[in-house]
């Protein structure tokens, strides 16, 4: 018998990334049993067999022994909370969850990135495991990124980029961009969202610079023209006492105690607050086309090209 160290040879096995797995079948009074698993892999093509693994000592083998089905679950990168669930002990596994019938009874879940409803072939043994090898009856699949499991985490995945060529970025003859300029890319990005934010500001009768004010007062409390125009002028902006004028007027800022510093009315507090949820609407409309990870990943780089392009420029929000 070797001498491992348990949590050593366990950690070794977790550096093996896996696809994550929901298996489920009956038990003996007809009630649905699921269990998240990684152990899952393809057996045979013809005929079509896969197999998975279940420990000795869980609650639900016997059902998994005796029922002579089951149905494996392939999760997608969505799916990490339905994951957690049925991997719970003493719980109710289905609690909320949606599910039918299969085709010999197993308890078929939605949404999933592939889908394998089995016959019970084959049971093993396998030390502290019984392995479950299934001739799988009917299967669908559908185009989705996996989750995954790694190292004790979640993990994301999605298809390594094929390194090309760098194209010119621009084109001497036809004046054309090249698509993949970054500075187009970003510009582009920018001006997509930007439109969408502006028509909820015009809805408010607030243009981009009179956005700029009201967030700076929000995020730096009282400012003077000058502190203002400070801030403002690496946008391009500059502030006139007329913009301030038309913003008392609207009552969306006032002067403090008349010492030329501007602060926000409750009026204007409660306006930047309501255009910034709007707008924060609109960015988790457009995220959620994205994976979590790539949103992750995503705000990361833009932090770094921040970083890199912010010599001399201050930071707006002190």
């Amino acid at each position: 018998m070797s001498n491992f160290d348990p949590r050593d040879f366990r950690n070794a096995l977790g550096s093996f990334a896996t696809g994550v797995t929901i298996v489920t079948t009956l038990n003996d009074e007809q009630s649905p049993i699921g269990i998240t698993a990684s152990s899952f892999n393809s057996v045979s093509l013809d005929p079509p067999l896969v197999l998975w693994s279940l420990g000795k000592k869980s609650n639900a083998l016997k059902s998994f022994q005796e029922s002579g089905h089951f149905a494996v679950h392939v999760l997608c990168n969505r799916q990490s909370d339905l994951s957690n669930q049925f991997s719970r002990s003493g719980s109710d596994k289905f609690a909320g969850v949606e599910w039918e019938s299969g085709v010999l009874g197993s308890p078929i879940l939605p949404d999933c990135m592939a889908r394998f409803q089995c016959k019970t072939q084959y049971q093993y043994e396998g030390g502290d495991h019984i392995i479950f090898v299934g001739e799988v009856l009917e299967f669908e699949n559908t185009p989705k990124s996996p989750l995954l499991f790694h190292a004790g985490s979640y993990a994301d995945s999605r298809p390594k980029p094929k390194i090309i060529e760098q194209e010119e970025i621009i084109n001497e003859h036809t004046g054309r961009v090249s698509d993949s300029f970054f500075s187009f890319l970003l510009a582009r990005a920018h001006f997509q969202c930007a439109y969408q934010a502006q028509e909820v500001m015009q809805a408010k009768e607030i243009d981009e610079k009179s956005m700029f004010i009201l967030g700076l007062l929000s995020m730096n409390g009282a400012m003077s023209i000058d502190e203002l125009n400070e801030k403002i002028k690496f946008m391009k902006h500059e502030v006139f006492i007329s913009d301030l004028e038309n913003l008392q007027h609207k009552s969306f800022i006032e002067l403090e105690n008349d010492n030329n510093r501007y602060i926000l009315t409750r009026l204007g507090r409660q306006t930047f607050i309501e255009l910034a949820s709007n707008i924060a609407s609109l960015e988790r409309t457009i995220l959620a086309q994205l994976s979590e990870t790539e949103v992750i990943d995503f705000k990361l780089l833009l932090q770094r090209v921040i970083n890199a392009t912010s010599v001399n420029i201050p930071q707006l929000w002190n």
